[in-house]
């Protein structure tokens, strides 16, 4: 646009140059332009014209060529003794717009040069403390944690590959990313096409062998991490897999992807250098592509982040610590110490029961209505129920694994757990429409 401007005026000069006797219509006519813009620049090129076509044809700044009037003593005296006066009479605190009314009003300043608009009279009042200016709170600069410390994990969508007409239709299929925020290397990315919490179990298993248990897992809430909505304040069977490894997991708030935003940062990535260039239509070529990505990601591509300093993760970060190993044997139950003092409230329902999880616990028809808390203890590994601050019931936790036992048994009961919740659900009635009374 400045390009075709600036060749409009040096027409213009030309023609200046060549026609002085032509009059302003038909210099408009021969620029295509207005009349008034054939004044302005008539004005500005001068004549005779100026000698210099290219410093005379250069636009001009439009910033103000001389200072804004100083105002007197006087106006700045009566727009802050109206700030005063107003606040009393009106019952709250006046604006500039109505100091500006009442002064453009005011006999005592005809004489005076007065402010025009309101945004004057808020700088004056600014100047002399009247407006309260909250004051910013100094940033505090995240730091970027240590290598191999927080992996943040998530899904998706491999949108190069059509979805099945006969099946999941959102998610045709899906990219699971595991991501180090301290040195930005994905940890692995793994492509399938049917993910739910037991293959995602699955899948997580053979990444902690692979790699190592890390001490952190940052993720969101999606209902294959933390289950239905339903029980997401119990640990889903994934998250009992994690915290029974010792793993500490961070849930991120709803709706806040900023919170972990290297995974984030690497779906945007991938999508735009691997998935959009490659546009792969199988699961097979997605994985295949994924997988050349992440290793030129790692050790060639500049990462421009405050940890790599525009340097490949694997350059700026080349001895990385070793993760310790997944145990031979674990304790299948050792995610209730990790929820040791786990507290939620529950109503009673008509048969005097209420749903942890996905069991069924009796309390008494005589509780029936009531809100009870219920507490974990993990020593007794019992759920401790209070009605106020009164202990009325000790039950044993229901669905517990039981003891040691080799980390790929473990697995397989998760995933049975599982399936048998998938089958519930699908085979559970459709709910009941509800009546609509009509006179």
């Amino acid at each position: 646009m400045m390009t075709r401007w600036f060749a409009d005026r040096m027409t213009f000069y030309q023609l200046l140059h060549d026609h002085p006797d032509w009059s302003n219509r038909q210099f408009a006519a021969a620029t295509q332009r207005s009349n008034a813009w054939v004044k302005k620049w008539k004005a500005r090129l001068g004549s005779p014209p100026h000698p210099d076509p290219i410093v005379a044809c250069q636009s001009q700044s439009r910033a103000r060529k001389t200072l804004p009037p100083a105002w007197s003593n006087a106006v700045i005296e009566r727009i802050l003794a109206l700030r005063d006066t107003l606040s009393v009479q009106y019952n709250r605190v006046v604006g500039a717009k109505t100091i500006l009314a009442y002064l453009q009003r005011d006999p005592d300043l005809a004489s005076e040069h007065l402010p025009s608009s309101p945004v004057t009279v808020w700088k004056i009042l600014r100047q002399h403390q009247r407006i309260y200016q909250r004051p910013i709170p100094p940033r505090k600069p995240s730091c970027c944690p240590a290598p191999m410390q927080e992996i943040e994990i998530d899904f998706t969508d491999v949108t190069t590959i059509p979805p099945d007409p006969t099946g999941k239709r959102r998610h045709a299929v899906e990219a699971f990313a595991w991501i180090d925020a301290g040195t930005a290397i994905p940890f692995a990315v793994v492509v399938d096409g049917d993910f739910h919490m037991a293959s995602v179990i699955r899948t997580t298993a053979r990444i902690l062998q692979t790699h190592g248990v890390p001490p952190l897992i940052r993720m969101d809430r999606d209902p294959r991490f933390v289950g239905s909505t339903a029980k997401a304040d119990f640990p889903s069977p994934f998250m009992r897999l994690l915290l029974t490894l010792g793993i500490h997991i961070d849930l991120c708030p709803p709706q806040r992807p900023d919170k972990k935003g290297v995974v984030e940062r690497f779906h945007k990535t991938y999508q735009e250098e691997c998935l959009f260039k490659h546009w792969p239509t199988t699961e097979a070529e997605a994985q295949a592509h994924l997988d050349t990505y992440c290793t030129w990601y790692t050790t060639e591509r500049p990462h421009q982040g405050r940890g790599c300093a525009n340097r490949p993760p694997a350059v700026a970060y080349p001895d990385r610590p070793v993760l310790p190993a997944v145990p031979a044997m674990v304790d299948a139950d050792g995610w209730l110490r990790a929820r040791d003092g786990w507290t939620v409230v529950r109503r009673v329902n008509r048969h005097g029961a209420i749903k942890i999880d996905t069991q069924h616990y009796h309390i008494g028809t005589r509780s029936a209505g009531q809100e009870v808390a219920v507490t974990l203890e993990a020593t007794t590994a019992e759920l401790v129920v209070r009605s106020g601050e009164t202990v009325i019931k000790r039950l044993r936790i229901k669905g517990l694994l039981g003891g040691m036992m080799p980390f790929e048994q473990l697995v397989n009961q998760l995933c049975e757990q599982c399936r048998q919740e998938r089958v519930r659900l699908r085979n559970r009635p459709p709910a009941r429409p509800h009546k609509r009374w009509t006179r």
